[in-house]
């Protein structure tokens, strides 16, 4: 039941059957691997869900203290113009070994309206620069896969997980 530490070794695992072309034990890694993801999202889920740790121009979001603050929950981590520190985020609660699932996040200035909040489905990916554009311009320059909404409509404020929340940051 220490999901956070299987789901690590089963990742460790399928990358030397992966690199070692061994299909038969990939195979077997799968469900195991899925079912302690499953259980750690499941964790996560019932701490708090904080979707407003978003930062500005003129300020900056400090992973660490997020981390000691949120040591449970989902989160949803947007620097201005980067992703930076949600994998900031990300990192120190892995290294803590916390049930702490976030979104990797940006936030943009657009030429009409407030800034829009852009999830990206993977670190590794190219974003451009934080400049005033049009959400067209912008749309276009997404990696593909992101998800892209107004600040506003997010929740505000950290609430206590639920049902409605769960099911909130499953449909994202």
């Amino acid at each position: 039941m220490d999901y956070l530490r299987a789901e690590a070794m089963l990742v460790r695992a399928e990358a030397l059957a992966r690199a070692a072309g061994d299909f038969d034990t990939l195979s077997r890694l799968y469900m195991p691997l899925q079912e302690a993801r499953r259980q750690r999202r499941q964790r996560c889920g019932e701490g708090a869900v904080r979707f407003n740790l978003i930062e500005a121009p003129d300020r900056r979001i400090d992973a660490e203290a997020i981390v000691r603050d949120l040591p449970q929950g989902q989160l949803l981590v947007a620097g201005w113009g980067s992703i930076a520190p949600a994998i900031a985020v990300r990192k120190l609660a892995q290294a803590r070994e916390l049930y702490l699932e976030t979104f990797l996040a940006a936030v943009y200035p657009v030429t009409h309206g407030p800034p829009v909040v852009v999830i990206v489905p993977e670190a590794e990916v190219h974003l451009p620069r934080p400049d005033v554009r049009s959400i067209d311009t912008l749309r276009e320059q997404l990696p593909l896969g992101s998800l892209m909404m107004d600040q506003h409509e997010l929740p505000r404020s950290a609430r206590r997980a639920s049902a409605e929340s769960y099911g909130q940051v499953m449909r994202l």
